[in-house]
Formats: structure tokens, sequence, C-alpha cells
């Protein structure tokens, strides 16, 4: 603590203390720098306010991210894709388009459609062999760690999988994707939606701080804090 009133103040009719609406201590203490928390940028102390003002403003223009489509993935789509990208038709991650990916020429995404529903055969007739597999309904490695009496448990012959996934791969949009994905992602995904399951943030706000965070909650819920537009903030 200091006197108000020090020895180097400026005059209080100081044309400059008037213009400010700063008291003569305020103003030439204000003078003094730090680093802003948000962006890291060095900034007066006096003009902090607004810079962090600033900050809020262009939180609240933001719009949400676009995430992977795949309902067990905890990614957001990387290198400002969107998820009507020409270049990933699917609103997939890079991570989990990539087995699905081919250089062939498919302008209706026929095949593409075929290698999505392979994909889904094979989940469920043989697993993906990961014990850490949360994605019970369309992984038969998953399904085997699930309670013997899951009413959820899904077919194993291939006459019953073609109809269970088929609005999977006609209704994509609908009903999302169901791959299944690495155990860091898988985690992610669920502290995700964790966090939107308290009705503050959108899920894509929450994707984007668990991974922005590392996969920390304390510190997701900081970056929300931060940077994310509440359910509240976007109706207003």
């Amino acid at each position: 603590l200091v006197p108000q009133q020090g020895e180097g103040d400026p005059d209080p009719t100081d044309p400059e203390v008037l213009l400010s609406g700063l008291t003569p201590h305020e103003l030439i203490d204000g003078g003094r720098t730090t680093e802003c928390h948000l962006c890291g940028r060095i900034t007066r102390l006096r003009d902090m306010k607004a810079h962090l003002a600033h900050h809020n403003l262009e939180r609240l223009s933001r719009k949400p991210p676009a995430i992977c489509a795949n309902r067990n993935c905890g990614r957001t789509l990387s290198g400002g894709k969107t998820a009507n990208d020409s270049s990933n038709p699917l609103g997939l991650c890079s991570i989990c388009f990539g087995p699905l990916y081919a250089n062939v020429y498919d302008p209706d995404g026929k095949a593409l459609r075929r290698r999505v529903e392979r994909r889904y055969l094979t989940q469920l007739l043989s697993g993906c062999g990961k014990p850490f597999c949360r994605n019970t309904q369309y992984c038969k490695t998953a399904a085997a760690s699930a309670p013997s009496d899951s009413s959820s448990r899904p077919p194993s012959t291939t006459a019953g999988i073609l109809p269970y996934i088929r609005p999977l791969v006609t209704n994509p949009q609908e009903n999302g994707y169901w791959f299944c994905v690495d155990e860091i992602s898988q985690t992610r995904r669920r502290l995700a939606d964790m966090l939107a399951a308290e009705g503050v943030y959108e899920l894509a706000w929450c994707v984007a701080a668990v991974e922005a965070a590392g996969g920390q909650l304390d510190r997701a819920r900081e970056w929300l804090s931060s940077w994310a537009v509440r359910k509240d903030e976007k109706k207003n």
C-alpha cells in the first residue's frame, strides 16, 4: 500500500488528468505495464479494463467451433475446415476420416458410403480390439465387456447388422457416426459430454475446451469462461 498522493503525481488540474477520468496517482501508476492473461499482450494497467472489454466483445462474436461428426471423438476440425468442407465431406476430423479415404473418382459418394458400411461391419463382426473401447452399440469388443443383460447389445451376424447400421449410413446428419477412437479422444469426448450436460455451454464449445486444456477438467472450465459463449448470452 502507498499513499494515494505521491510527490511525482501531476497536478489535479492537468489537462491529461481531466480527460482521462483518473486521479493523478492512477494516471502515473497506471503507466506501468503487465501481460494480459488472455492474449499475452503487454498492456498498460490503466488500459487493461478497456483491453479486457475488447476481449469480451470478441468472445461474444465467436461462432461455435466445428467438431468431428464422430460421436465418440473429442476433437475439433483442424485447419479451419468446416463440416461441409469438400475435402472432408463426412465432417470427420483427419484422424477419423483417414481410414475411409481413398483416391478414387466418386462424385456421388457411393463408394465412400460403402467404405463407411464396411467400417461398421468390421467393428460389429470383429471388434476394434481395444480393451478401453466404450462404443458399446457399434463395436463387438466394447459390447463383450458390457453387462450381459444389456438391452442395447448389437447383432452379431451380417444379416442382422446390415439393417441395424442402415440409418447410420443413409442419414448420418441425424444419427451421427459411431466409429471407435483412441483412448485419449474417447476420454475427452466423455468429459465434454459431461460439461455440456450442465447446460451452460453448447457441446461444440465443451469439446474445444477439453481439447485446448489437454483433457484437464479444471483448465477446460477456465477456457470456457475466457473464450466460449454461454447459452444465455447467445439468446440475448
